[in-house]
C-alpha cells in the first residue's frame, strides 16, 4: 500500500495524503485499489500523487460486523457509526474480495534486484530514483522496474543522475495545474473517502425564491449527499425492512371458481417475482395484506376477461448483507413491471401499478367492511424499521416546517403554491415535517415561480 507521496508531490494533495489517524478521518478516507496499476493507496490523494487514473479507482468497501443486535441503517454520520460499534461490540473492517482480480501480488521473485545499488556502482545517490525503485511494480529485464535498473549501472557512470532527466515520464509526479478537476468529481460528501473540496455549498443547498433564502438538500435517513446524489453511508448491509404499497391488476385468461385459491396463488407469485427481481437468498415476508376488488364468497365465479385489481401491502425483511444502493434501486423500479401467475395449470399476466387505496390498507383492514371483502391477511409484530418504497428512499430531498403543508385525501398540499403533491411524492418524518424529492421541489418553487397557466405542471402535482 503507498501510504506517502513523493517529495515533488503538490504540497495540498500531500498534505490530504498523509491524513490524521483517529478511526472517524480513516473512515472517511478509506483505501483505494487502481484497476489500471493493481497498486493500493492509502486514500484517493495518495493515488493523486503518483497520478495513477481516478477512472479506475475502486474505494475499497466498508462492512461492519456486531456481537449484538442493532440497525445501522438509518445512521446519517461517521461518528455515530463509532459510537454505535463501541457499544454493539462490532467489528468494523474493510470487505476487499471483490478487489482480487485487480491487485497486485507482494511476493517477489528472488532474482529480481529491487533495491539500489546491489552492484555498488551507483555514485550519485538520489532520493527520487530509490524512492521509485521501492515503490513501483513493473518488472524491467531482471529488475523490479526502471528505476532499479537506474541504480544498479553495470559500472560507474555520471549518465543518470536524477528522475525523469528527459521529462518523457508522466507517472510520478502529479502534473495537473488544476487539482479541482478532480473534486468535481469526488466530493466532499462522496461516501467514505474524500473530505476536501472548495466552495461545495452550491452542491448543498438550491434558492427558494418564495422565501428569498436557501434551503439544505437533505437524504433520506442512512444515505449521505454525495456529487453523484444521495448514496448509502453503508453501501454493503443487512437487517434492511421495506413495505411495498402496490396495486397488481390482470384482465383474467379463464374463469376462476376458486376464488381465494386463486388470491393465495396471485400472493405466492409476487413474492415469487419479487425475490427474483431482487436476487436476494434470505428475504422473510413478514406482515401482508392482499385485498381484491370483487367479492369473493363460495359461490362466486370471477369470469373470463374480467379486469382483476388487487392492492397489496407488503412488509419484507432483508437479513443478508446486500448492495443497500442497487436493491432499493430495484425496488423503485417494479412498477409497471409484468409477472407470471401460475393456477389450476394456466397461466395469468399481471402488472404492477401505483395505487393509493395500497397504502390505507392497513388501518381499513380491522373495519366490518373490509372483513365482508376478498383478502388475506397476515400481521405479525417485529422490532425492525421499515421504510416505504417510493422515490423518496433515494432521492436528494428538501424538508419542509409543518406550517408550510397540509395533508388531506392522502396528498399533501404546499400552502404557498396552492399545488398538491401525489401521495407517493412525499414522506412525513417523525418530527412531523414533510419531505419531497429536490425535482419536485425545483418544479413547485422555481419553475412555476415564473409560470401562470395551471397547465405548464408536470402530471404528477395538481392545482388545488
Amino acid at each position: 500500500m503507498r501510504v506517502k507521496c513523493p517529495t515533488d508531490s503538490d504540497e495540498e494533495i500531500s498534505k490530504l495524503c498523509n491524513i490524521s489517524s483517529d478511526l472517524e478521518t480513516q473512515l472517511q478516507n478509506i483505501p483505494v485499489t487502481s484497476r489500471q496499476s493493481g497498486l493500493t493507496f492509502r486514500n484517493i490523494y495518495c493515488l493523486m500523487c503518483f497520478n495513477d487514473s481516478l477512472e479506475y479507482a475502486i474505494p475499497w468497501s466498508l462492512e461492519i460486523d456486531c456481537e449484538e443486535e442493532g440497525n445501522l441503517n438509518f445512521i446519517t454520520n461517521y461518528s455515530q457509526i463509532i459510537k454505535h460499534a463501541k457499544s454493539n461490540k462490532c467489528d468494523i473492517f474493510y470487505y476487499t474480495s471483490p478487489l482480487q482480480n485487480y491487485t497486485r501480488s507482494c511476493k517477489l521473485n528472488k532474482n529480481i534486484i529491487s533495491t539500489c545499488n546491489v552492484s555498488g556502482t551507483w555514485k550519485n545517490y538520489d532520493f527520487n530514483i530509490e524512492y521509485a525503485c521501492q515503490t513501483y511494480d513493473n518488472n524491467f529485464c531482471m529488475f523490479k522496474n526502471i528505476y532499479c535498473y537506474m541504480c544498479n549501472p553495470s559500472e560507474k557512470s555520471d549518465v543518470i543522475r536524477r528522475s525523469n532527466i528527459t521529462a518523457c515520464l508522466t507517472s510520478i509526479k502529479y502534473l495537473s495545474d488544476s487539482p479541482e478537476q478532480f473534486y468535481s468529481k469526488f466530493s466532499l460528501r462522496n461516501l467514505h473517502v474524500y473530505n476536501f473540496y472548495k466552495d461545495s455549498s452550491y452542491k448543498t443547498k438550491v434558492f427558494d425564491p418564495n422565501k428569498n433564502k436557501y434551503r439544505n438538500i437533505m437524504c433520506y435517513p442512512g444515505r449521505v449527499l454525495t456529487s453523484d446524489g444521495c448514496v448509502p453511508l453503508l453501501q454493503t448491509t443487512r437487517n434492511l425492512g421495506y413495505i411495498v404499497s402496490l396495486g397488481l391488476t390482470s384482465e383474467l385468461a379463464s374463469d376462476i371458481i376458486g376464488t381465494v385459491p386463486f388470491l393465495k396463488s396471485v400472493k405466492t407469485g409476487f413474492r415469487k417475482y419479487l425475490k427474483s427481481l431482487l436476487d436476494i437468498r434470505k428475504v422473510n415476508f413478514t406482515s401482508s395484506i392482499y385485498w381484491a376488488n370483487p367479492n369473493c364468497a363460495e359461490n362466486i365465479i370471477w369470469q373470463s376477461d374480467t379486469e382483476l385489481n388487487i392492492s397489496v401491502y407488503q412488509k419484507i425483511l432483508i437479513l443478508d448483507y446486500i448492495d443497500r444502493f442497487k436493491v432499493e434501486q430495484k425496488l423503485i423500479s417494479i412498477f409497471n413491471s409484468n409477472f407470471v401467475v401460475a393456477h389450476d395449470l394456466k397461466n395469468f399476466t399481471f402488472k404492477v401499478f401505483k395505487n393509493v387505496e395500497a397504502l390505507s390498507i392497513e388501518s381499513f383492514s380491522s373495519t366490518m367492511g373490509f372483513v365482508k371483502s376478498c383478502f388475506l391477511r397476515a400481521v405479525k409484530e417485529d422490532s425492525f424499521l421499515y421504510s416505504k418504497v417510493n422515490s423518496l428512499l433515494t432521492c436528494p430531498q428538501i424538508e419542509l416546517e409543518m406550517t408550510e403543508f397540509k395533508i388531506n385525501s392522502l396528498k399533501l398540499t404546499i400552502l404557498a403554491k396552492s399545488i398538491q403533491v401525489e401521495y407517493d411524492e412525499f414522506i412525513i418524518m417523525s418530527s412531523g415535517k414533510a419531505r419531497i424529492c429536490l425535482e419536485t421541489f425545483r418544479y413547485i418553487f422555481i419553475v412555476t415561480h415564473k409560470t401562470t397557466s395551471a397547465h405548464d405542471y408536470q402530471p404528477f402535482i395538481s392545482k388545488d
